[in-house]
């Protein structure tokens, strides 16, 4: 079967061969496969695999079931041979197959097609992840559907990632404030097309950045964010602290731009008092390295929550632009040029 390796920070298409499935596994044939900002650093030698993971690139995939090992054959709710389903993965998932536990996998719903799917599993339980269970004291659960987060104000900086349109749409339909962050025009006209409140360029005048995104979240009442979701790190931080709330939560799932606070002991001093005074709490996450037991809990919480909203069409997926598995190289390219609104995907059979 094809995969596709990282050798000598490219990306090249390999032959392996087809793996089977362990007990509690599915063995999928591959329709369609994504691209995450993770990829790109295994690429680069920045982010290795969990132990135990395929030496090959992809965190995420979508297919038909071919094979069962005799554990998922026998439980219950296991998916049957020849189901649609979207896979998380700790790696493995650019491939024409790949084995993934049965308890992580979600059903592609009749009205999604495999490539509308293929946009989903990794990005969407990441956001789901980082709005509802991270910081799990935030939320109301009101009993079917998303928990309720009417009344607060959360901002989503990278607004037009993956992970970000994932999330503006998430909270919005949870009754958040949303207040949405990225360095293009385009990219928050889209977020106020997805449900966004409001929108900061943080190009635009850099030095007045904090100061607009404290006075956008406090708009919202409740004296500042409630939640802030944060894939950049170091360089937002003075702009996480001021826009925060009394007992907030800054939630930090990346550090695209760095982890130090500063280069004076001083400004970082002051950084975390104002932290301090907040009662602000800095919670760090990521998901790729979670245990099966926790990805079971979120896929199965994720398809009770949010899945009927994606199936019934009142949230969807953001697809920026799709690539043949040869091409894969390029698709990371893209993604590091920041200049994606949305979901990169990875064509690989097609639809089935």
């Amino acid at each position: 079967m094809r995969v596709v390796l990282s050798s000598e920070k490219l990306c090249a298409v390999a032959e392996r061969p087809v793996p089977s499935p362990s007990p509690s596994q599915l063995l999928l044939r591959v329709a369609w496969s994504a691209v995450n900002r993770a990829d790109t650093l295994q690429r680069r030698e920045l982010y290795p695999a969990p132990a135990g993971a395929p030496e090959w690139l992809g965190l995420e995939a979508v297919g038909v079931v071919v094979a069962r090992g005799g554990g998922a054959a026998s439980a219950g709710g296991a998916p049957a041979l020849g189901a649609r389903v979207m896979a998380l993965l700790p790696g493995g998932g650019n491939a024409e197959y790949v084995t993934v536990e049965h308890t992580h996998v979600l059903p592609v719903p009749p009205s999604l097609t495999l490539r509308d799917a293929a946009a989903i599993p990794e990005t969407w339980l990441t956001a789901f992840q980082l709005l509802f269970i991270v910081d799990a004291p935030l939320f109301t659960k009101t009993g079917g559907g998303l928990p309720s987060l009417a009344g607060r104000t959360v901002v989503v900086h990278a607004a037009g990632s993956g992970v970000g349109t994932a999330a503006v749409q998430l909270a919005a339909a949870a009754g958040a404030r949303v207040v949405a962050v990225a360095g293009a025009g385009e990219k928050l006209a889209a977020a106020a097309r997805l449900g966004a409140a409001e929108g900061v360029d943080y190009k635009a005048e850099p030095a007045t950045f904090g100061a607009r995104l404290a006075a956008a979240a406090t708009r919202g009442g409740g004296g500042g964010a409630a939640l802030i979701l944060d894939p950049v790190g170091a360089p937002f931080a003075a702009a996480n602290i001021d826009a925060l709330a009394p007992d907030g939560t800054w939630v930090l799932y990346g550090s695209l731009g760095g982890l130090r606070l500063s280069e004076s002991p001083a400004a970082s001093d002051a950084l975390l008092g104002a932290l301090l005074r907040k009662r602000g709490r800095l919670v760090g996450t990521t998901l790729r390295n979670r245990s099966d037991e926790y990805k079971a809990a979120l896929v199965a919480r994720f398809r009770e929550e949010a899945l009927p909203l994606l199936e019934s069409g009142a949230l969807r997926a953001v697809v920026h632009a799709e690539f043949p598995l040869e091409r894969t190289g390029e698709a990371h390219a893209l993604m590091e040029s920041n200049a994606t609104l949305g979901k990169i995907l990875l064509r690989v059979s097609g639809e089935l």
